[in-house]
């Protein structure tokens, strides 16, 4: 089962400030803009809590792809949820913060499986690794600018 470890550092905002932003869903559609298309978030849609689910639409090389995902963990440097419905066979994404000499680090552990056998294997391996990875970087980028 593939995982991926990363960790970016959003200079000049405090861990708070980071998980501020990481949990407020009227926020995911900007961070993740120019990687994929975020649907679905309601203005209204309140801050994810442990044990609550929510629903949105992923729009990723021309699919879109409806997802739901459920909260496992929200701790105050911590965030923990994983996907109960969607296009991934599996996917566990924990995140924890770290804060040092005015950088927040964002330390992402992202576990997966694709779907599909071999064909998503292969999919993986060309497409989805980095897309994954990017997606990730490209949203410690627009945090720092927040």
């Amino acid at each position: 089962m593939p995982q991926l470890y990363l960790k970016n550092n959003v200079c000049g905002l405090s861990a708070d400030q980071v998980m501020q932003v990481l949990v407020k869903p009227q926020s995911w559609v900007q961070l993740f803009s120019g990687t994929f298309e975020v649907s679905g978030v309601l203005e209204g849609m309140k801050e994810p809590e442990v044990g609550d689910v929510f629903s949105l639409n992923i729009k990723r090389f021309g699919f879109l792809v409806p997802q739901t995902f459920q909260v496992e963990k929200k701790e105050k440097n911590s965030l923990c949820y994983r996907q109960v419905k969607g296009i991934f066979k599996k996917w566990h994404h924990q995140i924890n913060l770290e804060y040092k000499d005015g950088r927040t680090a964002i330390i992402d552990n992202v576990n997966y499986e694709m779907p599909f056998g071999f064909m998503g294997h292969l999919s993986h391996d060309l497409f989805f690794r980095q897309d994954i990875k990017e997606s990730l970087c490209q949203r410690a980028k627009k945090i720092s600018t927040t």
